[in-house]
């Protein structure tokens, strides 16, 4: 028996503001080396552990083995290694890493970290530069004799304090371009929140301590540049800089917050317009726009990278304080976030008195 369509009577429209965006991610590596074609027939390949590396291949001698030996061998291991190719013989076309890593981030950018086989002063500029403008992590290692001679200021630390990069931390070992010590760092950090520790005092499992006096402890300090010793019986990072000064744990938890917040802000947009709605150009907006902001906030507090001593600030403009043109435009400036990081004590100083 034919019916009357409910449809006729009460027209339902499900709209559906459940659609994910991709977000980025802090626990994996990319590791660029020179590969043949021969030996290595893609152009890259993601490794979640090192049986699949040795599985393909990779002897014990080989920089890939080594640097995901350190990354995956850690306390604090990296979820995923990618491993992707460069070189000038026996490869189809030929790259360098910063073109092979730019042809894999058109396709899969997930990766954070970033190393090399090579540790050329060339290679090693290009990638900082690279890396600094990706907000990427490059980790390097080198055994140059210059970084622990104060008074040397060519060799690639002092070249790479002078450019004042964030993304770049330089890690001095005796054995740098045999071992891959950088890998150490990822292993040593990957799988921690962003924010939460430091690598101050981190021990990185498989790399060796080296053997360093004042005067070259005191060459890499000025130089922003960690170095590795032992202490009080331990193994332990010391001096955890970036090139520009800054510690390393501080600028991973900024590039953490600047992809947090974005990705809160755009994802508030995408969901109200799925539902057919909009983000009004208003306080009513306004007001969303600040809570998505502090929904990263109170993540952060959660997580502990975010201090609970001071009040994070989320502030959007008055109308008056925003242009004609950028309301035109629909251009909402000047939104200020500032957030209390909370950094960790690396030193302690006590002054102790006995009486009797």
């Amino acid at each position: 028996m034919a019916e009357v369509p409910i449809e006729s009577r009460v027209d339902v429209i499900v709209a559906l503001g459940t659609q994910p965006i991709s977000t980025a991610s802090f626990d994996s590596a990319v590791f660029a080396a020179e590969l043949t074609d021969a030996a290595f027939p893609q152009d890259y390949k993601i490794y979640k552990d090192l049986k699949e590396v040795v599985a393909d291949g990779f002897a014990t001698t080989t920089s890939v083995y080594k640097f995901c030996a350190l990354a995956f061998g850690g306390k604090f291991r990296a979820k995923s290694v990618y491993v992707v190719k460069f070189g000038s013989t026996g490869v189809a076309v030929t790259k360098t890493p910063v073109q092979a890593l730019t042809d894999m981030f058109l396709v899969d950018d997930t990766a954070y970290y970033i190393g090399c086989s090579s540790h050329s002063d060339a290679n090693v500029s290009a990638l900082a530069a690279y890396a600094e403008s990706l907000d990427k992590m490059y980790v390097n290692a080198t055994q140059q004799a210059g970084v622990l001679v104060a008074a040397t200021t060519t060799d690639i630390a002092s070249v790479l304090q002078d450019a004042a990069y964030d993304h770049v931390i330089t890690l001095y070992n005796a054995s740098a371009d045999s071992s891959y010590a950088e890998g150490g760092i990822v292993g040593a950090m990957a799988a921690i929140t962003a924010g939460t520790s430091t690598l101050e005092d981190k021990t990185m499992t498989g790399v060796t301590v080296d053997s360093l006096n004042a005067t070259q402890r005191a060459s890499c300090e000025a130089k922003n540049v960690a170095y590795y010793m032992p202490i009080a019986g331990v193994n332990s990072v010391f001096n955890s800089k970036v090139a520009s000064g800054q510690f390393f744990d501080t600028i991973v938890f900024a590039d953490w917050l600047k992809a947090r917040l974005a990705e809160e802000i755009y994802g508030l947009l995408k969901r109200e317009s799925d539902l057919g709605r909009k983000v009004s150009y208003d306080e009513a907006g306004f007001s969303k726009i600040r809570q998505a902001c502090r929904r990263v906030i109170e993540v952060g507090k959660a997580s502990g990278s975010v201090s609970l001593d001071q009040e994070a600030i989320v502030r959007t403009p008055e109308r008056d304080e925003i242009l004609e043109a950028d309301r035109m435009n629909r251009i909402l400036p000047n939104l200020v976030v500032e957030v209390p990081y909370s950094n960790a004590v690396h030193k302690v100083i006590v002054r102790a008195y006995v009486t009797v």
